[in-house]
């Protein structure tokens, strides 16, 4: 068996090879822990190359915005016709959702879907970010909201 530098795969791969290896360490990095101010959580729709990943920006229970990333980092890197939905479960089951707009056409590799929300949460209310491609969904990653 002969190997080869990543270089002589062509550019794109050799950039989609050292995105995986990125992600992968940053996902490993941040996990997916309760948020007691900004924390992010990932699952993986293909293990190690396609991933869903949210984000909860702000301080304690308050919420400054949601974000809900998709990254694709194979061939099969095309993300198409997308949106996000944010649904936030508070304890006494009172919910929140949040839609983005659907973005048509297609992007590679990585996509981002910001939703600005600027309120306080009741704490131990449970977020959770999906992902939706040609309306189907992708996955979904979720993490708690605590003071």
């Amino acid at each position: 068996m002969t190997f080869r530098p990543l270089e002589s795969l062509g550019p794109r791969l050799t950039a989609a090879a050292a995105a995986a290896v990125a992600a992968a360490a940053c996902i490993l990095w941040l996990g997916a822990e309760p948020a007691s101010a900004s924390s992010q959580g990932c699952t993986y729709t293909k293990f190690p190359t396609h991933y869903v990943c949210f984000s909860i920006n702000g301080i304690s229970n308050y919420v400054s915005s949601f974000a809900v990333i998709r990254g694709k980092l194979d061939a099969d890197n095309d993300i198409c016709n997308h949106r996000a939905r944010v649904r936030v479960t508070a304890p006494s089951g009172r919910t929140w959702t949040y839609w983005t707009a659907r973005r048509p056409g297609c992007q590679i590799f990585r996509v981002v879907r910001s939703i600005s929300v600027r309120r306080t949460y009741p704490s131990g209310s449970r977020a959770c970010g999906s992902f939706y491609e040609n309306g189907v969904l992708q996955d979904t990653a979720c993490n708690w909201i605590r003071r």
